[in-house]
Parts: structure tokens; sequence; C-alpha cells
């Protein structure tokens, strides 16, 4: 009996959570396929504009940001979800671009928020271009919210994107963390675009809502991979 317990559970375990995650996923692979056509190009190098934005997650994107700016790609530089003293802090860890306005930036607790983000300091700033810093892997995602919430602006966006030092070298830790990271940016396709059409109808942000950030951990908790 327990035996046959233990093969009911697992049967619909795989029913009810496992299957509809990994059908999740793989829709949002394909939305992000789809997604990445509509991407803008990769900055060529030497581009210059009036803003750099860093979407942070590791220390390679805000290194990349300062090197950009230290590099005169731009006379702005914001990395989201930092204030005033935390960017002053990161530019004594980076070195400080001279001539280079650190501009201060909004909370953020996901992507999309840090699209929201950009787009207030474009408005904020009359910026007319930008550069997007993010992981190589994180650029479909990130770029197809930021090209999608700009609509309209005029505003000229090209992506650097940022090698992980993780994924390189082909070893196979390297190709299962790569794994990992696209099964991951497939499902979090869809909450972001849930955060976008939310945004767009609303004015306001979905975590905002009282609940729904502490139930977007819980399933992230449950559903994504560890990196």
């Amino acid at each position: 009996m327990a035996l046959k317990t233990y093969a009911k559970l697992i049967v619909w375990t795989w029913i009810i959570v496992i299957r509809p995650c990994f059908i999740l996923a793989g829709l949002g692979l394909l939305l992000s396929l789809g997604i990445a056509l509509l991407a803008p190009e990769a900055s060529p190098v030497g581009a210059k504009a009036d803003l750099i934005m860093v979407f942070p997650g590791t220390p390679h994107r805000i290194a990349a940001g300062f090197q950009l700016a230290q590099a005169g790609a731009a006379s702005k530089l914001a990395i989201s979800g930092l204030g005033q003293k935390s960017l002053e802090a990161q530019a004594a860890r980076f070195g400080n671009p001279a001539g280079v306005a650190l501009v201060a930036s909004a909370k953020s607790r996901s992507t999309f928020e840090d699209v929201f983000n950009a787009r207030a300091l474009v408005r904020q700033h009359g910026i007319r271009s930008l550069l997007l810093v993010t992981s190589a892997w994180h650029v479909p995602r990130s770029s197809f919210l930021l090209k999608c919430f700009l609509l309209g602006s005029g505003v000229t966006v090209r992506v650097v994107p940022v090698e992980d030092p993780r994924i390189n070298g082909g070893s196979s830790e390297a190709w299962k963390l790569q794994a990992k990271l696209a099964f991951n940016e497939g499902v979090q396709s869809w909450g972001s675009t849930a955060e976008m059409t939310w945004a767009m109808l609303t004015g306001s942000l979905l975590r905002d809502v009282p609940g729904f950030h502490e139930l977007s951990k819980f399933l992230k908790q449950k559903i994504l991979l560890e990196e």
C-alpha cells in the first residue's frame, strides 16, 4: 500500500506541479526566442549615449557599467535600485568616472522594476539614447521589456552584453548552469510580462499589491532551479 501511495504521489506531483513548470518554461523559452528578434542591436565598440543604465545582478555588470563611463560612453550613469550614497560607494570601488553624473534610481525588486526605473530616468532627464548593461543571458528578456515600455518615446536603446565568467569555458558545470539560467529566464518571462501589463494598465507596480511580492518569492523558491 505504501508503495502504491508513493507512486500516486509521484504521478500527481508530476501532473500538478512538475509538468506545468516545464511547459511554462518551454513556452517562456519560445517567448524569449521570439522577443530576442525584437531586442535592440548590441552596442558597437565606442558607441555613445546619454545614459548608461545598468541592470544589476552581478558585480560584473556594475564593473562593465563603470568601465563604459570611464571610456566616455555617456555623460550619465545609473544602476537600477541604487540611491546616491550606494552609487558613490560603487564608484569608490570601481573607479569614479570623471565628468560623468551618477544618477540615483528608485528601489528595484525585479527585472521589470529595473525597466520601470529606466523609463522614469528617461523622462526625468530627457534621455534620448541609452546603453543597457546586463548579462548576455539576460539580454532577451530585459531588452524586450525595456523596448516595449519605451515604445513611442523615440529613445534609442543599445545593449551591452556582459559575459558571465561562471559559464565560460564550456565545462559540464558551465553547461548545466546555462541550462538552469535558460529555464529560469523562460519561467520569469511570464512574470515580467504580467508586471509590465499591470503597469501599463494601472500606472502602478504589481509588487506593491499586498501579498503579491511574497507570493512571487514563494513561487520562485518552488519553481525556479538553483543556479
